[in-house]
C-alpha cells in the first residue's frame, strides 16, 4: 500500500470540575507528515471540559502478548533517576466506564506524550473523563501482614488539556494504519517537568534510526515496576499476511523493532541513548515485532503549533531537580511550582538533608532576607561588618542583612535590632520586596484593602505588590498587614516578583489563542 497524503483532526479537550461540554473553536494545528518530504494540512480542534478523578481499580490477571521470543525487559531499580523519573504510570477512566493504564513521558516543562488509545477508550471510543499520573512510580510488594506501599515523585490528578488525533476517534483506518493517528499531547497546569525532567524529542531521519538501538520502557500490566527494553530500530515496517492479506507495506509514520513490551507499555518513549524521543510505542505484532508511533518533523510543528514546544527541530533532554521534597509533592498546591523553582535557583533551601521544606513553618525575618540575597545573586556587600549587635558573623544570613542594608531593603527594628529570629509579616514581606524594586510608585492608586490606611508604612508596597499581583489579599477585602507569612506563601511572592520584575520565572506554557484556520505549510 503506498504512503498517502490525509487529513488529520487534532482534538483539544480542557480539564475543568465543571464536567460540561463547551461549543467548538476553530484553531490551527500542524498535520502530521508520513515521510520527511510529505505535506501537511491544517484542521479543526474542539474544546472540551470534562471531570476530575474518580477511583481506579484493576484486575490482577492479565497475559503477555507482544514479547518477541524470551522475555528481555529488565526492571528499573530507581524509578527516581533521569530518565526514568519523567516515565509516568497512567491510570484512566473513560466516559464510557471502562478503566485502563498505560504509560506516558514529559518532553517539556507541562507537556507529556502518550498513545492516543490511552486518552481514546478502544473498545467504545469514548475519552478520557478521569486521569491520574504518578511518575517516578515504584511499588513495593507487600507482607501477609504489612500491605504494599507506593512511591512516586509526583501524583498529578487530571490535566489542563489534551490533544488527539480524530481519525483515532472516529476510526478512519482501521488494521496497521490505525497505528498512524494513535498518539496524544498531554498538557499539565503546573511544569511537572521541572521537577521530574523530560527527554529531549525531534525527528529523526531515517539513516539516523535503521539498525541503531533504542530503547523502549513503560509500567506494564503483568508487573508493577518500571520495565525497559532494548532493540534495533527500523523506519517504518514491512507487513506479509499480518491479516491474512498478502500485501507489502512500508509505512513511513511507524517505527518497527523486536523489543519486548506488553500491554501497559502502551504510550512508552521509545528513545536513544541521549534520552532522545524517536517515537511513542503502540502497539505489537506477538512474536513478531512491536511499533511506535514515530516523532516526524509534523507532529514537532503541531507541538509547536499548539504552544507545547518552542522548537520545532529539537527540544533538548533536561535532567529532573537534584532535590526532591517529600512534603512538597502535590502540583494542585499553590507553592508547588514556586518552591521548585527557586530551589533550582538556589535561593531557597530544605531541612533533613534537603529531603522536606516544610511549607507550614513560620518564615523567619532572617530567612526573608537571605531568599532575598540570593534571588540577586547573592553579591558581596560592601562592608564586612553589621551594624545589627544580634546579626553574629558566619550566619547564613549574615551577607544577606548587611546587603540588605546598604541597599534600603530594610532597617531593622531599631538601630541595633534586626530581629532574625522573628516571624516575618505580610507588610514587611512586601515593604522589602517594594524596596528592593526600587520604590516603584503604583500604577494603580486605588486601594481594595480596608485594613490598609494611607498612614501606613506600607501602604504604596502593598498597592504596588497587588497592581503587580504579587499579593493577592483575602475574600473579606483585607490584606492581614500584621499576618505571620509562612514559607508556602514566601516561595509564592519571591516567585510572582521574579515574573513580575525581573521577568525571569518561566510561566507555564499554554495552547496557543484561536486563530483564523489557515493552511500549515508543509516541512
Amino acid at each position: 500500500m503506498k504512503n498517502f497524503k490525509r487529513f488529520i483532526a487534532l482534538m483539544l479537550a480542557i480539564v475543568s470540575a465543571s464536567g460540561t461540554l463547551s461549543s467548538r473553536m476553530p484553531v490551527v494545528a500542524a498535520a502530521t507528515e508520513v515521510s520527511q518530504a510529505a505535506e501537511d494540512d491544517a484542521d479543526l480542534l474542539t474544546k472540551v471540559d470534562w471531570k476530575e478523578e474518580e477511583e481506579v481499580e484493576f484486575g490482577s490477571s492479565y497475559s503477555l502478548e507482544a514479547v518477541i521470543g524470551k522475555d528481555d525487559r529488565k526492571k528499573i531499580a530507581d524509578t527516581t533517576e533521569f530518565p526514568y523519573s519523567a516515565i509516568s504510570h497512567m491510570y484512566m477512566v473513560y466516559s464510557c466506564g471502562c478503566k485502563g493504564f498505560g504509560t506516558g513521558f514529559m518532553i517539556s516543562d507541562n507537556t507529556m506524550l502518550t498513545a492516543g488509545h490511552c486518552v481514546i477508550c478502544e473498545t467504545h471510543k469514548q475519552k478520557i473523563s478521569s486521569l491520574v499520573c504518578k511518575f517516578g512510580y515504584s511499588y513495593t510488594p507487600g507482607t501477609k501482614n504489612k500491605e504494599g506501599k507506593e512511591d512516586y515523585i509526583v501524583k498529578v490528578s487530571g490535566c489542563k488539556t489534551f490533544y488527539y488525533d480524530s481519525d483515532y476517534l472516529y476510526g478512519t483506518y482501521s488494521g496497521i494504519q490505525e497505528e498512524y493517528s494513535d498518539y496524544a499531547f498531554v498538557v499539565f497546569k503546573n511544569n511537572i517537568g521541572q521537577v521530574t525532567g523530560h527527554f529531549g524529542i525531534k525527528a529523526f531521519t531515517d539513516s539516523e534510526l535503521d539498525g541503531k538501538t533504542f530503547t523502549v520502557g513503560g509500567y506494564c500490566r503483568d508487573e508493577d515496576p518500571l520495565t525497559i527494553a532494548q532493540g534495533k530500530v527500523s523506519a517504518g515496517y514491512t507487513n506479509n499476511n499480518i491479516y491474512g492479506g498478502e500485501e507489502f507495506i512500508e509505512d513511513k509514520y511507524l517505527l518497527s523493532y523486536k523489543t519486548d513490551t506488553i500491554p501497559g507499555n502502551s504510550g512508552g518513549p521509545l528513545f536513544d541513548k541521549n534520552n532522545m524521543i524517536a517515537g511513542i510505542h503502540v502497539a505489537g505484532v506477538p512474536n513478531r515485532f512491536n511499533l511506535a508511533r514515530r516523532v516526524t518533523s509534523g507532529m514537532m510543528n503541531s507541538l509547536v503549533e499548539c504552544g507545547l514546544i518552542d522548537n520545532a527541530t529539537k527540544v533538548k533532554p533536561q535532567k529532573r531537580s537534584e532535590i526532591l521534597y517529600k512534603d512538597v509533592r502535590d502540583p494542585s498546591k499553590f507553592w508547588y511550582e514556586p518552591t521548585y523553582y527557586l530551589t533550582s535557583k538556589n535561593v531557597v533551601k530544605g531541612y533533613d538533608n534537603q529531603t522536606k521544606f516544610k511549607p507550614g513553618n513560620k518564615c523567619t525575618r532572617a530567612q526573608m532576607v537571605a531568599f532575598l540575597w540570593r534571588l540577586n545573586g547573592s553579591p558581596a556587600p560592601k562592608s564586612k561588618t553589621c551594624k545589627f549587635s544580634d546579626v553574629m558573623k558566619g550566619t547564613y544570613y549574615y551577607k544577606a542583612v548587611i546587603w540588605a542594608v546598604e541597599n534600603g531593603i530594610t532597617t531593622g527594628l531599631s538601630k541595633k535590632k534586626f530581629g532574625p529570629a522573628g516571624v516575618c509579616t505580610r507588610a514587611q514581606t512586601v515593604t522589602f520586596l517594594w524596596r528592593m524594586a526600587g520604590k516603584p510608585e503604583p500604577a494603580n492608586t486605588k486601594n481594595k484593602f480596608k485594613d490598609v490606611k494611607k498612614s501606613d508604612y506600607f501602604y504604596k508596597a502593598v498597592l504596588w505588590a497587588s497592581d503587580n499581583k504579587i499579593v493577592a489579599g483575602y475574600k473579606d477585602g483585607t490584606f492581614k498587614p500584621s499576618g505571620k507569612c509562612l514559607r508556602r506563601q514566601m516561595v509564592t511572592f519571591l516567585y510572582k516578583y521574579d515574573k513580575a520584575v525581573n521577568n525571569k520565572a518561566k510561566p507555564t506554557a499554554t495552547p496557543t489563542a484561536t486563530p483564523k484556520p489557515t493552511t500549515v505549510p508543509g516541512s
